[in-house]
């Protein structure tokens, strides 16, 4: 028997609600860098996502956002310098 738990398979429009209306041009963006692939299940069908992926890509946007966002050192301000050697004369 195959113990594998059915998918829940949804459409671009789903997913664009999901990601609160996006545009398809902004979910293309998403898509560039780590969002979950989509599936074909026929060639040259529509897109469909897996929504567990998707809900879990989302849970993992939220989670560093509240992180907050990396921290930058001015490094300019806290620059030291050396003295310099005095002349021996």
């Amino acid at each position: 028997m195959n113990n594998c738990t059915p998918k829940r398979l949804v459409r671009r429009a789903a997913v664009r609600a999901k990601l609160g209306g996006c545009s398809a041009m902004t979910l293309w963006r998403y898509q560039q860098h780590d969002f979950p692939e989509p599936i074909h299940l026929v060639p040259g069908g529509p897109p469909l996502w897996d929504e567990d992926a998707v809900d879990r890509w989302i849970e993992q946007r939220a989670a560093m956002r509240l992180q907050g966002p990396p921290r930058r050192v001015n490094r300019k301000r806290h620059e030291t310098t050396e003295a310099e050697p005095a002349d021996a004369a």
